[in-house]
């Protein structure tokens, strides 16, 4: 079956695959941790404007306690995750534990997986992290194998890392089911930097989306990497009715 589920936001028009993947269900609401200080500035708001152009409600949250009240309290259909520091309290992996082996959706990205404490949120996930790079860009091309295309409607390579942070990126494998999206394009063989696991609910991100923020390679005045986000978002499900 073909998955299209552009038509309700004219910013995802393009996100079409052919293939029994992911979930047509809809995405009304979104739960966004956000772990990048607001004076990074459009940094920090990735997520949310991805949220925004899908033509989803966002309900942002900055803080572990913030973001667990807002778990609690329920209402959404997808979560993102995106942090470039130490956030993962044992409070947030305990609920969204629950919300990916209870058939969540979740978009994932942490700056640093390889923790020992987070062996068993590894597990849940579906991966292990062969190795990081701490070195600057790494331009990201479609892992050949892959059946879908997240880089669809954008140039690749998606390039215009900032080095904004110590760790910029994690080499993923899979522990489960599931495939390789998305490869650096590391100076030897390119090694896979996001996975799509459990059923195609999840999305791990061995990198932070901010770190490609301010590029606009194809000139249509949306950020690459808002257009990646939203690829992300339209793989796990489909934009509410207009």
């Amino acid at each position: 079956a073909e998955i299209d589920r552009g038509t309700a936001s004219p910013d995802s028009e393009d996100c079409a695959w052919s293939g029994d993947l992911g979930t047509a269900a809809p995405i009304n609401t979104v739960l966004i941790y956000q772990g990048t200080p607001a004076s990074r500035g459009t940094r920090a708001t990735v997520a949310e404007d991805a949220v925004t152009a899908f033509g989803a409600t966002p309900h942002v949250t900055t803080s572990a306690a913030d973001f667990t009240a807002a778990y609690d309290t329920g209402g959404f259909d997808l979560i993102v995750w995106e942090s470039p520091s130490p956030a993962f309290t044992s409070d947030v992996q305990t609920r969204l534990t629950s919300w990916v082996e209870g058939g969540g959706r979740l978009i994932f990205s942490y700056w640093n997986l390889r923790l020992t404490s987070l062996n068993a949120w590894r597990a849940v996930l579906g991966i292990d992290v062969a190795d990081s790079w701490s070195d600057g860009g790494r331009p990201l091309v479609t892992n050949p194998s892959a059946p879908i295309d997240l880089l669809e409607g954008m140039r690749s390579p998606l390039t215009g890392l900032d080095d904004a942070w110590g760790i910029n990126g994690q080499f993923l494998t899979l522990t489960g089911g599931g495939f390789i999206a998305i490869d650096a394009d590391a100076t030897a063989a390119p090694r896979g930097v996001v996975a799509v696991t459990n059923g195609a609910r999840v999305i791990v991100n061995g990198l932070l989306h901010h770190d490609y923020a301010g590029t606009d390679a194809d000139s249509d005045g949306t950020d690459d990497v808002v257009e990646f986000l939203l690829n992300e978002l339209t793989l796990l499900g489909s934009p509410p009715p207009i």
